[in-house]
Parts: C-alpha cells; sequence; structure tokens
C-alpha cells in the first residue's frame, strides 16, 4: 500500500508538468498543421506520452478545451509582460519607446500563438475575451500614456485613442504579417523599423 501511495504522489507532483507538456505540444502542433488537422494522439505523442492512451483527457476534458488553454495562456502572458513593463519615467516619450519594445518582443516570443489566434479563432466568448485583454494592455496602454502626456504639456492636444490606433498598427503590422505567412517587405528591419517608428512619435506627438 505505501509504494502504490508513492506512485499516486508523484504521479499528482508531475501531473502539472504533463499539463504544460501537452499545452506546449498542442501550441506547436496547432501553429505548424491547424486545429482541425491535429489530433490527439499526435499532441500526446509530441508530449512524450502515448499516443493513444488517452492520457491528454486526465487533463483536458477535449481537444477544444486544450484549445481554450492555449488562448488563456495566450491572454496570460500579454497582460503580464504589460504589467511587468509599466515604467515610473517622467518621460512619456520613454514610456511609449519602452511599451512598443515589449510589444515587438510579444510579437516574435509568440509566433505559433499569434497563428493560432488568426487562424483558429471564429467569433466567440474565446476571441472576446482575447480582443478585451489585447484592447485593455496594449491599446489602452499607449492611450493612457498619451493622455498623461497630453495632461503634463509634453505631447500637442491630440486624439489620444486615435493616435494609439494608429502607433500600435504601424509597430506590428508587419512583425504580424511576417510571422502569420512568413513575408515582409524589403525594407523591413525590426531595429530601423523602430527607430522611424520612435521618429514618428516625436513627429506627432511634439507640441
Amino acid at each position: 500500500m505505501p509504494r502504490e501511495n508513492g506512485a499516486a504522489q508523484v504521479a499528482e507532483e508531475n501531473a502539472p508538468r504533463t499539463r504544460d507538456r501537452l499545452l506546449d505540444a498542442a501550441i506547436e502542433l496547432f501553429a505548424t498543421h491547424g486545429y482541425a488537422r491535429t489530433s490527439v494522439g499526435s499532441i500526446q505523442a509530441a508530449a512524450g506520452l502515448t499516443a493513444g492512451s488517452g492520457a491528454l483527457y486526465k487533463h483536458y476534458s477535449s481537444k477544444n478545451d486544450l484549445l481554450t488553454a492555449v488562448i488563456d495562456h495566450h491572454i496570460g502572458y500579454i497582460s503580464r509582460v504589460m504589467d511587468a513593463a509599466r515604467s515610473s519615467s517622467a518621460d512619456p516619450f520613454e514610456d511609449l519607446e519602452t511599451a512598443a519594445r515589449v510589444v515587438l518582443d510579444g510579437l516574435s516570443e509568440n509566433r505559433n500563438l499569434l497563428r493560432i489566434v488568426f487562424r483558429e479563432l471564429e467569433e466567440g466568448p474565446g476571441l472576446d475575451r482575447l480582443w478585451e485583454v489585447i484592447e485593455q494592455n496594449v491599446f489602452g496602454r499607449f492611450a493612457r500614456i498619451i493622455h498623461g502626456g497630453i495632461t503634463a504639456g509634453v505631447f500637442r492636444d491630440i486624439d489620444a485613442d486615435a493616435t494609439a490606433t494608429l502607433l500600435v498598427s504601424a509597430l506590428s503590422y508587419m512583425p504580424t504579417v511576417r510571422d502569420l505567412i512568413g513575408k515582409s517587405s524589403p525594407g523591413y528591419d525590426r531595429e530601423r523599423h523602430f527607430e522611424l517608428w520612435r521618429r514618428m512619435v516625436h513627429a506627432l506627438l511634439t507640441p
């Protein structure tokens, strides 16, 4: 009996790691092959489990439940990195640049999640939740910085929400296209792009 209890305890301790391995495998396979063409067995095999064991169902109720977990993972990432990047700088230009770097790093580090979001999500609760987080933590962050800069007299009086939309779009469009289809314009280089974006910000917002 003690031996059985020990095995059960080990299995319980390993459960979170197995769940994470399944999640990582699903992200890779959904991004590469698409949700519909990825089988439960292939996810299990990629996670180091026996393909036909049904082990996935000990951690997720279905493949769709696993897709939901993938989206939740992306939501959690966006919230964490944007919170961690909150700047206490007195310079709103610097705050915009810090937020912009976080956005670019996030796009680069989450290519597979981006592919899943754009290719697999349809209208529904998952997409609504994800967009709410992006709106609040990305577009909202830029808008709040701009509002603060206007109030402090550092930025010109401008439509903060529309300007935030413009700045985020100009920053993220080409990296997103590159990660989705593997193509980018001949003139795209991350650092050159960022430097020109920075100059645009100063030209647009300086009184």
